[in-house]
């Protein structure tokens, strides 16, 4: 056996290890004067996770994350992600991606971010008002994997939309500011190289 076909085999049994699709994986190479045979015995994971946490700190008060994670629910090799954040304010994200092609080195994701806070402002340090904060991204980018565990080339659209509003009517009472409210947007096409470096170490 050359040392291209074992190169192969270890590149196989890597790219098994990194996928993160399974429980349990263990491996067994053999080789003789024929031939060079990788078998892998896998457990895979279920396709649906569920995670959790409990967060607590003194200006958002204690709050709670919930994780979603479902694999090939919507198509084959793609993944769907939706994660919440509930406390006194409220942060939510949904996430697609899809990998496609033969060798799936082509993959697509697309991505939705919102916010929606109670913020207090402070002008020298003091305390000036209360206002509404609301924050939605939309991306969506499209990329080919130059090495699946490395790097990667794509481009992209992103949407961002900040709406600040004061949080007591101003025809009630007025805010230092002396705005109704405040929208601001952003449209931005984008061209991508992502090199992970970590790897090396």
């Amino acid at each position: 056996v050359d040392r291209r076909q074992r190169q192969m085999c270890i590149r196989d049994r890597n790219k098994a290890f990194g996928t993160n699709l399974f429980e349990a994986l263990s491996f067994q190479m053999f080789n003789n004067d024929k031939e060079l045979r990788l078998d892998i015995n896998a457990k895979e994971k279920s396709s649906h996770l569920f995670k959790g946490s409990l967060h607590y700190d003194t200006y958002e008060e204690i709050g709670l994350v919930v994780n979603y994670t479902g694999r090939n629910i919507i198509g084959s090799s793609s993944r769907l992600l939706l994660t919440v954040d509930v406390n006194k304010y409220f942060r939510y994200r949904a996430q697609y991606q899809k990998s496609i092609g033969r060798k799936k080195q082509w993959w697509y994701r697309s991505e939705f971010y919102g916010q929606n806070l109670n913020q207090q402002t402070f002008i020298s340090g003091n305390l000036a008002d209360n206002v509404v904060y609301n924050y939605y991204q939309f991306d969506n980018q499209f990329n080919y994997n130059i090495d699946e565990f490395k790097s990667y080339v794509g481009f992209g659209v992103n949407y961002e939309w900040n709406a600040v509003k004061p949080k007591i009517d101003p025809a009630i009472n007025d805010n230092v500011f002396g705005v109704k409210r405040y929208d601001f947007a952003t449209l931005d096409v984008y061209a991508q190289y992502v090199y992970l470096s970590l790897i090396h170490i």
